[in-house]
């Protein structure tokens, strides 16, 4: 709350959707991308930019995690992309029974995650350990001791999501930031010690709550921005399905491949006859249906020569040998 004048108002709660920083990015990466690039947006598909993948995954992955926070109990807080700075955003803060947790995520769709003393591997790729999530803990740290005046401390922990299987190898537990897999957290947060002292960590809750506790920024519409994001999603995923095998788009034109041009030359060489035209089908294959669909009328004269060919290089042969043979036959009996 806040006073003016003898006047008290309320200030607004931060209220901001999981995965909202990150959507907010993709979008603005994918808008400036169209804007060089027409063919990006067909209709009501969309191919993805470069630049926007990595904040589309990130924020994929923080609204599939974000579900999985919506699980816990009422004595648990959960924020959603909590402004650090002008270009920095917690994706998660969670505040509960256990203690403060800033939560940073890894998506890796499935994937086999290891994590070791000096690494995480992810597939085939070898990453260097994220500390991000050290440092983004220290910032919350910072702005809620000077937002309270205690200090509370803030756990750092970073979630693996979507993985095929999550193997953490290291030898030290204590090691932080604290990995695990989105399947493991909510037993993990339950299961931690309590807290030392419940009341200092609900003065921490109400001052998270605050706005004015972290980066000023300007307001956004976390409805808007989720909605607009929602429809890239889907124009994405049609752009996806509508590609062929080998990442090929499948064919949208009349005439792919020049079929059109390519059996009016035949027609023209007399190498089909002109009712193929009509039959034939727009694949790649489509010209060997189209020449063998229907075969060029023959006249009479050519006709009456193809007849008097089959004679003499078919039948006539037959003749001659059948008769040899006969006479062959007799001259030996006779002998």
């Amino acid at each position: 709350m806040a006073r003016s004048g003898g006047i008290t108002a309320v200030e607004e709660p931060l209220a901001r959707a999981a995965g909202q920083d990150a959507a907010e990015r993709c979008l603005r990466a994918q808008s400036a991308a169209e804007a060089r690039d027409y063919a990006l947006r067909v209709g009501d598909r969309v191919r993805l930019h470069p630049d926007a993948r990595p904040w589309f995954d990130r924020a994929q992955g923080e609204i599939e995690l974000g579900l999985v926070l919506a699980m816990l109990g009422p004595e648990w807080t959960a924020l959603h992309a909590v402004p650090l700075g002008p270009h920095a955003a917690l994706a998660h803060l969670l505040i509960g029974p256990t203690g403060v947790y800033a939560v940073s995520t890894q998506h890796h769709r499935g994937l086999d995650v290891l994590v070791d003393d000096h690494s995480l591997e992810a597939g085939s790729r070898r990453l260097a350990r994220c500390t991000e999530g050290v440092h983004e803990a220290a910032a919350v740290g910072r702005r809620l001791t000077a937002a309270t005046g205690v200090q509370e401390p803030v756990i750092p922990v970073t979630v693996i999501i979507g993985e095929r299987s999550f193997t953490d190898a290291r030898t030290d537990a204590r090691d932080l930031p604290h990995v695990i897999s989105s399947r493991d957290l909510l037993s993990w947060l339950q299961w931690r010690p309590a807290a030392e002292s419940p009341t200092r960590l609900q003065l921490v809750r109400l001052a998270a709550e605050e706005r004015q506790t972290w980066f000023a920024e300007p307001s956004s519409s976390a409805a808007a921005t989720m909605t607009a994001f929602a429809r890239l999603v889907e124009g994405v995923e049609r752009s996806e399905r509508h590609l062929g095998s080998f990442g090929r788009t499948l064919p949208t034109v009349a005439d792919p491949a020049g079929i059109d041009a390519q059996i009016d030359a035949a027609l023209a060489s007399g190498l089909i006859g002109s009712g193929a035209r009509s039959d034939r089908a727009y694949t790649p294959g489509g010209l060997v249906a189209a020449a063998t669909a229907a075969p060029a009328r023959r006249t009479l004269g050519e006709a009456f020569g193809e007849g008097v060919v089959v004679a003499i290089f078919g039948v006539l042969p037959s003749a001659v040998t059948l008769f040899g043979l006969a006479a062959f036959l007799t001259n030996g009996f006779a002998a």
